[in-house]
């Protein structure tokens, strides 16, 4: 077994763990952020061997195997038979083809031991027990050939069993040359004996799958692979899983592929329909391992439980991905699933209309607070629940590239620890959060992040937005700021104080976010330091475009959120950048849009409003204490203005320009900036 290594731009930090008692020193350094800074682009390196790329064999040393009904033939030596099973004893290259009705393939060679079985039009079907069934070796390489259709499949009366066959009395089938592997170099391998010691609750020794392996196995070449498991898993090593070719189809009544210690696929062609996970690595006794790294392929997984489920992390850098869970995301829930407060701050009220400076009234002028949320349910807690999402890990979750369509009954995207978005595209539908980690999110670099609907789009202890473009469509809240640490009913304006270590940062990149809530929610502080946001926040009362509970500060950036002037919240006193919010008198319909410019006609903003509204703040580093600004309704933006936010084909339709000119158009209104935060009444 090979040794593994994390890099990261982080420091590394060291997880100290105990190695199993096999002597293998499988070493994994787990990098997480915390801060608003720092941001972990980790990779989990040396994942391939020279013979996982190579699908090549010696066809001259091989030994040739051959199936007709219930007979086995055999050229070559190695191999022994019992009951109408095949018994591989030693290690070498076994090329098998024909069908076989009803039998198995054994793998009992040395530990010391690589075994390569190429599939050359094999179809192999067992209708007692399973039909691959690798005890021992150091390695195994399944190569399915080129030009080739293969099937493996077990019945639906298949059983499990923890008997191990008795091979003492066995007849020595046939004679040819002996066959050697010698494309690989020796690997010490003591991965087999370890397996004992880390089994995971809810696990068997059993072979319980149609390829079932104890010891590490590699899926190689070009050919195709049906696997039909009607009463087990479909593709299952208890050591190391390593995929690097072939058109595989799965069909299984348990998880469609799983690496216990880990997953690494390099590239191929995955149809994967599972009644519970689709990948799944599962080692939570030893956090170096239970990992999962995806280098490419082409992916299609209909699972009834989780897409993919990493046990410590999750790492996607290339690859096309269409994942559906359980019923999808289409039906969106209407309670939250996760501990996650809807608190907003004491003094975040409406602004006077009457008073220029835009300080909070009295608690009289709340208006509407709406109904108050409940989230003292915790399903992810639940013993009785099963996980029904996209990608989850259970510690870092990172996409570095690919093309990636979720369609998830709970979170598209969700970390019990981080989650770094650095590249890829990223289009979803979840029933509840579109992504949700319970540490740190990370949107970086040239990710586009598309969340078409969802409870609560964006949810982490500490969110921050440094590039890309994230388009957000939320029933509740769009981008929701808190640590999950109270079981509280959440009401704004209820006098929580801020929780520790929570922060919605914005430092770069687009960000359009349409929430039915809050727009951006903080359960501490809002920091906006640069980047371009437009915010679509509730058109009703009880929630804001902005809640917070510490303080929201814009230094640089863009920014713009439209909504109801109920529980309305703007940016402290402190920031360094103007602010303009203006107050109308009767709500605003939809489809609107709308234009700030300054007394030369050059644009500060423009946008088309995505709903109706009652309040409308503008924050840019373009406005100036005692300059004039005119807002327009209508009219045509010149065409050598910025885009900003999404593409024409997002889920909002939205793009917010920041310069060029306006011809045409209504006034709405004409004002000087006079401070920091100006209110203007329409």
């Amino acid at each position: 077994m090979k040794n593994y290594k994390i890099k990261s731009k982080l420091a590394l930090a060291l997880i100290a763990t105990s190695l199993i008692a096999s002597g293998c020193s499988n070493a994994l350094t787990n990098s997480s952020s915390t801060s608003t800074t720092a941001t972990s682009t980790s990779s989990i390196t040396d994942k391939y061997s020279d013979k996982d790329l190579d699908p090549s064999w010696d066809e001259s040393t091989a030994t040739k195997i051959t199936f007709s009904g219930d007979s086995i033939t055999v050229s070559g030596d190695g191999t022994q038979e019992e009951n109408g099973n095949l018994i591989i004893k030693s290690g070498g290259t076994y090329v098998l083809s024909g069908t076989l009705d009803s039998g198995q393939i054994i793998v009992e060679a040395s530990d010391t031991d690589k075994v390569q079985i190429v599939l050359n039009n094999a179809s192999i079907t067992n209708k007692d027990s399973i039909p691959l069934n690798i005890k021992t070796a150091d390695k195994v390489f399944l190569t399915l050939a080129d030009n080739t259709t293969n099937k493996i499949v077990d019945s639906s009366s298949a059983v499990v069993s923890n008997s191990s066959t008795d091979s003492s009395n066995t007849s020595s089938v046939s004679n040819a040359s002996t066959s050697t592997e010698n494309s690989e170099s020796a690997e010490t391998n003591s991965a087999n004996s370890a397996e004992n010691n880390s089994s995971t609750t809810n696990e068997t020794d059993s072979p319980d799958a149609a390829i079932y392996s104890k010891c590490d196995l590699t899926i190689n070449g070009n050919g195709s692979l049906t696997v039909n498991s009607n009463n087990n898993e479909g593709i299952k090593s208890k050591d190391e899983l390593v995929i690097t070719g072939g058109n595989i189809k799965v069909d299984s009544k348990g998880d469609a592929l799983t690496g216990k210690d880990s997953i690494a696929i390099k590239g191929g062609s995955f149809d994967l329909n599972s009644n519970k996970d689709g990948i799944k690595s599962s080692n939570s006794t030893d956090s170096s391992k239970g990992w999962i790294s995806i280098d490419g392929g082409t992916f299609k997984i209909s699972a009834a439980n989780d897409g993919i489920e990493a046990e410590t992390i999750l790492e996607i850098n290339d690859g096309d991905f269409d994942i559906t869970t359980g019923d999808g995301g289409e039906t969106v829930s209407t309670q939250s699933q996760q501990n996650s407060l809807g608190g907003g701050r004491q003094n975040g009220m409406r602004p006077d209309m009457n008073q220029q400076n835009g300080n909070p009234q009295s608690n009289s002028e709340f208006g509407n607070r709406g109904n108050m949320k409940n989230f003292s349910t915790n399903a992810e807690n639940s013993d009785s629940s099963e996980s029904i999402k996209g990608l989850k890990s259970g510690t870092d979750l990172v996409v570095n590239s690919g093309s990636i369509t979720i369609n998830a009954e709970e979170d598209a995207l969700h970390s019990n620890k981080d989650i770094n978005i650095n590249g890829g595209t990223l289009s979803v539908k979840a029933g509840d959060d579109g992504i949700h980690s319970e540490d740190t999110l990370n949107i970086t670099n040239d990710a586009k992040v598309d969340i078409l609907n969802s409870y609560e789009g964006i949810e982490s202890k500490v969110i921050n937005i440094k590039g890309g473009t994230t388009s957000v469509v939320s029933s509740d809240d769009g981008i929701n700021g808190t640590s999950g640490s109270s079981d509280v009913q959440g009401i704004r304006g209820s006098g929580e104080s801020a929780q520790d270590g929570v922060s919605v940062n914005i430092s770069g990149g687009s960000l359009t976010v349409n929430a039915q809530g809050d727009g951006l929610d903080s359960n501490a502080d809002i920091n906006i330091t640069g980047g371009k946001t437009i915010v679509y926040g509730p058109s009703n009362g009880g929630n804001g475009s902005l809640d917070y509970t510490g303080t929201a500060k814009i230094t640089k950036g863009t920014f713009v959120a439209i909504g109801t002037a109920d529980m309305y919240q703007g940016f402290d006193d402190s920031s360094s950048q103007n602010t303009v919010t203006f107050g109308f008198n009767s709500t605003q319909s939809e489809n609107q849009t709308l234009t700030l410019v300054d007394s030369n006609n050059n644009i500060i903003t423009s946008f088309k409003a995505q709903k109706s509204y009652q309040a409308l703040l503008i924050s840019s580093d373009k406005l100036k204490e005692g300059e004039t600004y005119t807002l327009y309704s209508g009219g045509t933006v010149s065409e050598n203005s910025s885009k900003n936010t999404s593409d024409k084909d997002s889920s909002t339709d939205s793009s917010l320009n920041t310069s060029g000119s306006l011809s045409g158009g209504e006034k709405v209104t004409q004002f000087t900036l006079s401070e920091k935060n100006t209110v203007v009444n329409i």
